[in-house]
């Protein structure tokens, strides 16, 4: 034992050059892993996506290779998912963005520089901020002419009683009034 040369013990403390590299790998780990989540943030939602319809497509992908090679199989699938999830999906966001374009509708039919004013008599803590509305634009030139377009576009009825309760019968007759634009 006494022929074994003694290791070299490293002295200097907390900033030796053992603890100045890890602090260092440690830093620049941090980093890279910032950067990798910076590339990959854009990309989370169509992942999640992926992997839930992945969880939810695989029992039935399971079962249909069984009978089919792996490819018809995934294909079928694929096409299962889509109509039984996908599309009523996609037509629900549809009704909902014909809802949101029959409020502004009636928004725009009811916008007024006087109900404005009612307004800010009725809750004196926004009449501060209407008045600096008033004073920096004329709200009825602003905004009437875009609310006009849009109904003229839309072809929206004037709605009878509170908007709220109008907002079925109103999206009703949008719906019968473009089934009569197709087909004529």
């Amino acid at each position: 034992m006494e022929d074994q040369v003694p290791i070299a013990q490293e002295t200097g403390g907390l900033y030796s050059g053992r603890h100045v590299r890890d602090a260092t790998l440690l830093l620049l780990t941090g980093f890279a892993l910032y950067l990798c989540w910076l590339l990959a943030r854009p990309f989370l939602a169509g992942i999640t996506w992926a992997l839930a319809l992945a969880v939810v497509a695989y029992p039935l992908n399971h079962w249909l290779e069984r009978w089919l090679r792996p490819s018809p199989a995934a294909l079928l699938s694929l096409v299962a998912i889509v109509i039984i999830l996908l599309a009523p999906g996609t037509l629900l966001i549809q009704k909902a963005l014909d809802e949101a374009g029959g409020s502004l509708g009636v928004i725009g039919q009811r916008f007024s520089a006087e109900r404005i004013q009612k307004a800010a008599e009725r809750y004196p803590p926004f009449a501060k901020a209407i008045d600096w509305l008033k004073v920096r634009f004329d709200l009825d030139q602003e905004l009437k002419p875009s609310f006009q377009r849009h109904l003229v576009t839309t072809k929206m009825p004037q709605p009878s009683g509170s908007s709220c309760s109008s907002m079925p019968s109103l999206a009703l007759a949008r719906s019968i009034e473009r089934r009569r634009r197709l087909r004529h």
